[in-house]
C-alpha cells in the first residue's frame, strides 16, 4: 500500500480472491439447491406411485375380473356384492383405468365419476400371461425410479374370471 491508497497489484489480488470465494459459494449453493429439488421430485414421484397402487389395490380387491384393453388401458368389473354396495343394481360396466403420457385416470363407468389418480408415472403396463395378469407401475427416473408389480385374475371367455 502506498500513501495514495492500494496499488493496482493489491486490487488485482483482492479481486481474484473474491472471485474464487464467490465461485465456490455459488457452486455450493447450486449443489445444495439441486439436491433438495431432486429430493422433492423423488418424494413427489413416490407419492404418485403410492396413490396409484392404493387406487388399484382397492378396485382389484373387489373385482370379479380385469380386462386388458391395449395399448394403455384396463377395465375392472366389480363383484356383484361390491357393485351393490356402490349402488349399482344392474350389470356393472366397470371401472376404466387409462394412461396417457404419465397421467393415470380412473373412470367409474357406472357412477359417471372421473378421478385423476397420478400425474407423474413413467410406466403403466398391463399384461396377461397364462392365467395371471400383471399391472406394472413405475415413477421416478434413474436411481430414483421405483417399480411396483400387482397381480390379478383376468376376465376369461364370457366375462367370467
Amino acid at each position: 500500500m502506498n500513501a495514495n491508497g492500494h496499488t493496482l497489484l493489491e486490487h488485482a489480488v483482492a479481486a481474484a480472491v473474491f472471485a474464487v470465494v464467490g465461485t465456490t459459494a455459488a457452486g455450493g449453493w447450486k449443489a445444495a439447491h439441486g439436491s433438495s429439488a431432486d429430493l422433492a421430485h423423488r418424494a413427489r414421484a413416490l407419492t404418485e406411485l403410492r396413490l396409484a397402487v392404493e387406487f388399484l389395490r382397492n378396485d382389484t380387491a373387489a373385482a370379479a375380473g380385469v380386462e386388458v384393453i391395449p395399448p394403455d388401458a384396463m377395465r375392472i368389473v366389480r363383484e356383484p356384492a361390491a357393485a351393490a354396495l356402490a349402488g349399482i343394481n344392474n350389470a356393472d360396466p366397470g371401472i376404466l383405468y387409462s394412461w396417457d403420457l404419465g397421467t393415470l385416470v380412473r373412470r367409474d363407468l357406472a357412477l359417471g365419476s372421473r378421478d385423476l389418480v397420478a400425474t407423474g408415472l413413467t410406466r403403466f403396463d398391463t399384461s396377461v400371461r397364462g392365467g395371471d395378469g400383471m399391472i406394472v407401475l413405475a415413477a421416478g427416473i434413474g436411481n430414483g425410479e421405483r417399480t411396483v408389480t400387482l397381480r390379478w385374475q383376468p376376465i376369461g371367455p364370457g366375462g367370467q374370471p
